[in-house]
């Protein structure tokens, strides 16, 4: 697998905490397999 470039950051909604929604960042890398030509997040 390669990496080929990587989208923005995906904001998902956590849990709550101390009252409030917490919500978590997390990097969206796009890759692309060689064997099988097929790319996804």
């Amino acid at each position: 697998m390669i990496r080929t470039e990587s989208n923005p950051a995906r904001t998902i909604r956590h849990s709550e905490a101390f009252g409030k929604t917490v919500y978590v960042r997390v990097p969206a890398i796009r890759l692309f397999c060689m064997q099988c030509q097929c790319g996804f997040v």
